[in-house]
């Protein structure tokens, strides 16, 4: 697409904002900056945004933190200000066929696990989007070959055109509903990743999560699908005649030709990353890249830190960090891939989500649940109703960690995975998960000293 626009405000100075700022002073387009969170006097910096000055953009960027309720949304529908987010920016200097991830679990993984296999293949790929990168820097890049873009529901709020080449929809369940309020309206965004694709496009769909199967009437694109269980996809595979990825015997297949399906042995993988690896593999499959490459990389991962990573063990307790863990099904799937007693470690700051969700589907081998930070009591109440008696509140991680370790047995699994935001008491998952792992290794280090015969 081509960028015409002669006076834009950047509207949200964090990582995106500064990116989009660096991309127009480049183009010598006329800009100004205001941050909520930020008051400047002068320059290229402004405070507020009202009737008079607004007319003086033709474009208004603004940052995936801003919702959309925003009063100066408002203001610039009213004066006709085109508002347009950081991806939607990004896109208009984009030559290269995109990749774009969406969904509510895995999106970090399944973008660095496609970038790494293409590049493995011998392709210039980059990833760009939620995962870190913001996509405005993809205007510096002549000679790539795929961009790998994750999409958040914050940033599908406000893309107009945005149109990738691939779309992958991993998975939906409920999330962010402190900002989307319903389930429909976070359901509704997560398909709209689609909304601009044609036949022209390919995707690829879980079709084992019933969020995106009963939504499938919205997407015109070329649909294939994964499905983790087998039994599943066969029953799929008998009415649809598309590429359909599943595990059998722990061997990726696609059900489409199954005598000339190449096999990928995933036996020591962790089931949490099946539907990140099947998606893609789903996605190289459709760029006809080969399998010897797929397999490399897929065995030369370095899985993400934070998501069921394991942190150490002490006396036989296995501790593990999940922090990236910030909704229930994350937390449902993490707890499943242990057969060892489970001691869960949930709390931080609420999304409003339906924690009963939670505990209708609570595996067995979770022995004790203790909880920590601003949702603690929330929680608590919920454990309750559904009579889950061997709870514990604590006011902070620390007192929760200590609190999981002195009450656990040999062979026993501590799991961080909070389903909860973490902003409460950190700058995100990434800074509670490297506390729980220093708390870790001050109980190794005998500074939190247990009798644990007591």
């Amino acid at each position: 697409m081509e960028f015409n626009f002669k006076n834009v405000l950047i509207y949200g100075y964090s990582k995106s904002g500064k990116a989009c700022e660096e991309v127009l002073k480049s183009l010598n387009v006329n800009y100004k900056v205001l941050d909520d969170n930020l008051k400047i006097d002068g320059g290229k910096y402004i405070n507020k945004i009202n009737k008079k000055n607004i007319k003086d953009f033709d474009l208004i960027v603004v940052s995936p933190a801003i919702r959309i309720d925003n009063k100066i949304f408002k203001l610039a529908e009213k004066n006709n200000v085109k508002i347009i987010g950081e991806l939607e920016f990004g896109y208009y200097f984009c030559s290269c066929p995109i990749i774009a991830v969406t969904g509510t679990n895995g999106k970090t993984t399944t973008v660095n696990l496609i970038t790494k296999i293409l590049q493995t293949a011998g392709y210039n790929a980059k990833f760009f989007g939620n995962v870190g990168v913001p996509f405005s820097e993809v205007f510096y890049e002549n000679n790539l070959d795929y961009a790998i873009v994750e999409v958040s529901s914050f940033q599908l709020e406000t893309t107009n055109k945005f149109k990738p080449t691939i779309g992958v929809i991993l998975n939906i369940f409920s999330d962010h509903l402190d900002r989307h309020i319903t389930n429909e309206n976070y359901i509704n965004l997560k398909i709209s990743l689609l909304k601009n694709c044609g036949k022209d496009v390919q995707c690829v769909l879980n079709g084992g999560d019933n969020n995106i199967t009963q939504h499938i009437h919205q997407i015109v694109a070329n649909k294939n699908y994964f499905v983790t269980n087998y039994e599943l996809a066969k029953e799929i595979k008998k009415f649809k005649q598309t590429n359909i990825f599943s595990i059998h015997n722990n061997l990726i297949v696609n059900l489409k030709d199954l005598n000339n399906s190449e096999l990928i042995d995933v036996s020591k993988i962790s089931p949490v990353f099946y539907e990140d690896i099947l998606a893609s593999v789903a996605v190289c499959d459709l760029l006809n890249i080969d399998y010897d490459s797929i397999k490399k990389a897929i065995f030369n991962f370095q899985w993400l830190k934070h998501r069921v990573e394991f942190v150490g063990e002490i006396n036989n307790i296995k501790f593990y960090d999940d922090s990236k863990a910030t909704n229930i099904h994350a937390v449902i799937n993490a707890v499943k891939s242990f057969n060892n007693n489970v001691i869960l470690l949930l709390g931080g700051q609420d999304k409003n989500l339906d924690f009963s969700t939670l505990f209708k589907n609570l595996s067995l081998n979770v022995c004790k649940i203790v909880l920590f930070g601003e949702s603690r009591h929330k929680i608590l109440k919920v454990a309750k109703s559904f009579k889950f008696k061997n709870v514990e509140s604590c006011e902070n991680l620390v007192d929760a960690v200590n609190v999981a370790y002195k009450s656990a047995s040999g062979g026993d699994v501590v799991l961080l995975s909070p389903a909860c935001a973490s902003f409460d008491c950190y700058s995100g998952y990434a800074e509670r998960g490297n506390h729980f792992k220093d708390i870790f290794n001050e109980i190794k280090n005998g500074k939190v000293n247990y009798d644990k015969e007591e």
